[in-house]
């Protein structure tokens, strides 16, 4: 996947591979259960967390990766409410 991925255009492009995470934004993570990048989510929130960075990790139970192109699910409905309500939590 990082061959398909331009992973050397910004040292923010893969945070996994960065030394101190610390100072950065708050950050909202959203994994789906069953997705071959589930575990790197998840490892990126733990590392942000222990860097002192105020982070969310929600995990979506029994989703595939991209499930939140099916717009009329309720699935959906409820990830996109998440994320707006972080957004702006954090933007006001």
């Amino acid at each position: 996947m990082w061959q398909a991925y331009d992973a050397d255009s910004s040292p923010y492009s893969v945070p996994m591979q960065r030394d101190n995470l610390a100072g950065l934004p708050p950050a909202y993570i959203e994994t789906a259960e069953i997705d071959p990048l589930h575990g790197e989510g998840v490892a990126l929130a733990e590392k942000l967390n222990q860097a002192g960075v105020e982070t969310i990790l929600h995990e979506t139970k029994g989703t595939v990766h991209g499930f939140d192109s099916t717009l009329g699910s309720s699935i959906t409905i409820d990830s996109i409410k998440r994320r707006c309500e972080f957004l702006d939590a954090k933007l006001q």
